[in-house]
């Protein structure tokens, strides 16, 4: 009941966060754990797999996680006024 009340007055947003979007589907990695291992320091894909599991079963979210943390660095960069 409180979410619909929410929702017809425009403040889901303010009150839940975006969900977690699965990067890595067999180890369960998600845009959430990426982003904190970028933010503990890790500025490619080999130093974020260091910090998580993500590309180590089937490969297959490889190029999807590349992406995620090129695009994640150059959001920073511009965040903190470097480039990336």
């Amino acid at each position: 009941v409180l979410r619909i009340f929410i929702r017809r007055k425009n403040l889901i947003t303010r009150i839940t966060p975006h969900p977690a979007m699965y990067i890595c589907l067999c180890q369960g990695v998600t845009d959430r754990d990426i982003k904190a291992s970028i933010e503990a320091g890790a500025k490619s894909l080999r130093e974020v797999q260091a910090n998580t599991p993500v590309g180590l079963n089937c490969g297959g979210c490889r190029d999807s996680a590349k992406a995620f943390i090129d695009e994640t660095l150059q959001q920073r960069a511009q965040t903190l006024g470097y480039a990336a």
